[in-house]
């Protein structure tokens, strides 16, 4: 096997007036030093540097640093704040779809099978590894003794007035674990209610796995204010069929958003959400659409209005 030769990372810290001298010396247009050097401190230099991208010549050559003319400080700085308006646009979105998901899943499998149906191994696929995914579901819930004083104000009232069953039932359970576990149960669930539940959401059961699995990486990007502007996701999910014609790439935020638009247009009556995500972008005209994947037309198409069936 071929030794790969890795590097000593040897950078040193650097402080805001160096930094601000750096970015000066690099082209990057600094009217006001001083609200310069409070949003350094505040946001940081390296946060910040992801979205000076698209304004530096960036290749391989030695001048990849250097911004474009006319950049200035607030260029930047202004697509920082967009991205954390959108940031804040999603998660109102997924909230929607979060609670819609877990409310489908919950209710279809207790109707259908008791409310304790996720601790039968035969509801899940073969291959699950069942007795692992309940030792999870105990250690989010606090199920041990150890760990009462984290449990969520519901958990704590069932375990402080019943001794059985174990655990609670799945309407409580389902309120309490993180979403990315309800994605990865209903990924598991046995085929036929898998279509059950994905049909409450006008979805292939394969196309709303692919949604929940994709959305519940968009929804910890945003719980941990990472960047969606200028962003190849590596999670993507499918467009159903039905969507082809609006050209979504699905590995830019315009896919994830078109997925959004969908469930929400199903989960809402009188959705605004596509409509607060058009007047956002036109809040903020720098902002170049295509970095987010959309396409040139995209306000056009009836998808995109109050789209309720």
């Amino acid at each position: 096997m071929e030794t790969i030769h890795k590097k000593t990372f040897a950078k040193p810290p650097q402080s805001i007036p160096r930094l601000l001298a750096k970015l000066e010396a690099r082209g990057l247009i600094i009217p006001d030093p001083d609200l310069a050097s409070h949003h350094l401190k505040f946001i940081g230099f390296y946060r910040l540097s992801a979205y000076m991208l698209p304004f530096q010549h960036q290749g391989t050559g030695a001048d990849r640093h250097q911004f474009r003319p006319g950049t200035t400080f607030d260029d930047v700085l202004g697509v920082h704040g967009f991205d954390r308006k959108l940031r804040l646009l999603v998660l109102d979105a997924l909230e929607r779809v979060e609670v819609a998901v877990r409310s489908a899943i919950s209710d279809h499998m207790s109707l259908a099978f008791g409310s304790l149906w996720f601790l039968d191994a035969k509801r899940f696929k073969p291959g699950f590894d069942h007795l692992d995914f309940i030792a999870r579901l105990k250690r989010e819930i606090g199920h041990d003794p150890r760990d009462a004083g984290r449990r969520q104000i519901h958990i704590r009232h069932y375990y402080d007035n019943y001794a059985r069953p174990e655990l609670p039932p799945s309407w409580m359970l389902f309120e309490a674990i993180p979403f990315g576990a309800v994605s990865r149960c209903y990924a598991h669930l046995q085929d036929a209610e898998r279509k059950a539940i994905a049909a409450d959401f006008r979805l292939d059961e394969r196309i709303l796995h692919s949604a929940l699995h994709a959305l519940s990486y968009l929804r910890n990007l945003c719980a941990h204010h990472a960047r969606i502007w200028n962003r190849v996701f590596t999670i993507k999910p499918i467009i159903p069929k039905r969507l082809k014609a609006l050209n979504a790439p699905n590995h830019q935020f315009y896919g994830l958003a078109v997925i959004l638009q969908d469930l929400l247009a199903t989960i809402v009556r009188d959705s605004r959400w596509g409509l607060k995500l058009a007047s956002l972008l036109e809040q903020h005209p720098k902002i170049q659409e295509s970095t987010l994947g959309f396409q040139p037309d995209w306000r056009a198409s009836p998808h995109w209005k109050t789209a309720n069936p």
